[in-house]
């Protein structure tokens, strides 16, 4: 829920660039649904920043007491949104974003202008088309599925020697100390966390 007369951050996510203005970078799928709000004609915006200087960056330090005008002075976009919104069936649109100089950090806050507190579901789904089947990672996160895989990698040639070792100590009549048996749990353990992760 939204209070009256303010904002709520929903999400962030960095997005590409291209020094092509026609290419976009970036796009936001926005999806609201079942929004309410009493009274019913009271007025609810979705605004974008970006960490420009003049955007979040500045806003952000006074946020809780800025008012809705003061943030949407601020927004890179923004939009009022649809009475399509109130339905089960929701109100969605997608913001196409082009950025030339850098990656940028983006945030989504939805914004109630009005006394009225507002109730809602959404769905916000960021994408970075210009990264093919990495579109879905945040910038920051670009490319951690190689890194997840080399380490994949390297615990599982690790725990295949540990566990050689192991049995060899054992083919050999030795009594395996405990602190050998806990860190070869550990390394198959992080073969099986570099799994789920990837």
């Amino acid at each position: 829920a939204v209070p009256g007369n303010s904002a709520t951050i929903l999400t962030k996510f960095c997005f590409d660039f291209d020094p092509d203005p026609a290419k976009h970078a970036g796009v936001w799928k926005l999806t609201f649904h079942r929004l309410t709000t009493k009274p019913a004609e009271s007025s609810v915006w979705i605004l974008l920043f970006d960490d420009e200087v003049e955007s979040f960056p500045e806003i952000s330090g006074v946020w809780d007491e800025a008012s809705c005008e003061e943030k949407m002075k601020h927004a890179k976009w923004k939009r009022e949104v649809s009475s399509e919104a109130r339905s089960p069936q929701g109100w969605q649109m997608d913001v196409p974003l082009s950025q030339k100089v850098r990656p940028r950090w983006w945030f989504a806050a939805l914004a109630s202008c009005s006394p009225s507190a507002v109730e809602f579901e959404y769905v916000i789904h960021p994408t970075n088309p210009l990264r093919g089947w990495q579109k879905e990672y945040s910038m920051d996160r670009t490319g951690i599925f190689y890194i997840s895989l080399g380490f994949l990698v390297l615990f599982g040639l690790c725990s295949v020697l540990q566990f050689a070792a192991y049995k060899l100590w054992r083919a050999e009549g030795y009594e395996v100390h405990p602190l050998i048996r806990g860190l070869t749990a550990c390394v198959w353990a992080a073969v099986l966390a570099e799994l789920i992760g990837s």
